[in-house]
């Protein structure tokens, strides 16, 4: 999801489309450090899809639409096809390969969420707090990942951003030893679910591929 195996993507460095947004028949982009555009990152990835979701250019199945809003953006190049999110010297598009690789990572994710929810025995609706950590994490906003199926609707307005966790965990481990004791006691209690043995999860992971309607 950081730009790994995505045709126009690249790590969050200076020019990098971070956010994007589609109004008015166009895609709007914000690239970091306003610099000219160079390729995609994470965060701009997952809004490049809820993008192409809302203007209907991506359907539930995760299959690029021909015949949308988008029919003028609209590029095939061989086996590949896709929208022109840029164009210009420096062409920055979206593929139906990136979609379908953006599908595999938030079905693991969705799947994973609803398998551990189920094996705590309760319902989504029960869920108090969602807690996104990591640096890259932060900058995912809720309304992306409800709209793209990363999470369930259910978690509307229960999200809560922590930052680099890891970082400030091992930080805090360091200077107070009673906090590592509880860390470690902590640790002796995390349960692991392996998700290929539930039953079921086969269907429970192609249901999860698809996009909300």
């Amino acid at each position: 999801m950081e730009g790994m195996n995505i045709s126009c993507g690249m790590r969050a460095a200076r020019g990098a489309i971070e956010r994007v947004s589609y109004a008015d028949g166009n895609f709007h982009v914000k690239t970091i450090g306003d610099a000219a555009p160079e390729g995609i990152c994470g965060s701009g990835v997952l809004e490049t899809v809820a993008a192409l979701l809302k203007s209907g250019g991506v359907d539930s199945t995760g299959k690029v639409e021909k015949n949308s809003e988008l029919a003028d953006k609209y590029f095939q190049d061989g086996q590949s096809c896709g929208f022109v999110i840029l164009s210009g010297k420096n062409e920055i598009h979206f593929s139906q390969a990136d979609v379908r690789q953006i599908q595999l990572a938030k079905g693991a994710i969705l799947s994973g969420f609803e398998v551990l929810v189920k094996s705590a025995g309760i319902r989504l609706t029960d869920v108090d707090e969602v807690i996104i950590a990591g640096q890259f994490g932060s900058y995912l906003s809720e309304e992306t990942l409800i709209r793209i199926g990363i999470l369930p609707k259910e978690m509307k307005g229960k999200i809560h951003y922590i930052g680099n966790s890891s970082l400030s965990g091992a930080a805090n481990v360091l200077v107070d030893r009673q906090l590592a004791n509880e860390y470690e006691k902590l640790a002796g209690k995390v349960r692991y679910t392996e998700l290929g043995s539930e039953k079921g999860y086969a269907t429970l992971f192609m249901r999860c591929l698809s996009f909300p309607v």
